[in-house]
């Protein structure tokens, strides 16, 4: 059970990166909206997996990305 949930995570989060970034705009995670937005559907996918409510997995998954802004030691972001 605890396998199938990690790959699932996994496939997600790699899902979701695949537009992260497009030549000449700013990569989706440079944004604040565009964390909140990757957040919102991982946490989403996770909370589904976990047979938990799916809202609030999105609404949590998205604020951890609007908030991942601010951490220091990774990348903020370089665009409002």
């Amino acid at each position: 059970m605890r396998k199938t949930i990690l790959i699932s995570m996994l496939l997600a989060s790699g899902a979701l990166s695949a537009c992260v970034s497009q030549p000449g705009q700013p990569g989706m995670l440079e944004t604040q909206t565009g964390r909140a937005l990757v957040g919102a559907g991982i946490g989403a996918v996770i909370a589904d997996n976990q047979d938990e409510n799916m809202l609030a997995g999105a609404a949590a998954g998205g604020m951890a990305g609007a908030l991942s802004c601010a951490v220091p030691g990774i990348n903020g972001c370089r665009y409002p």
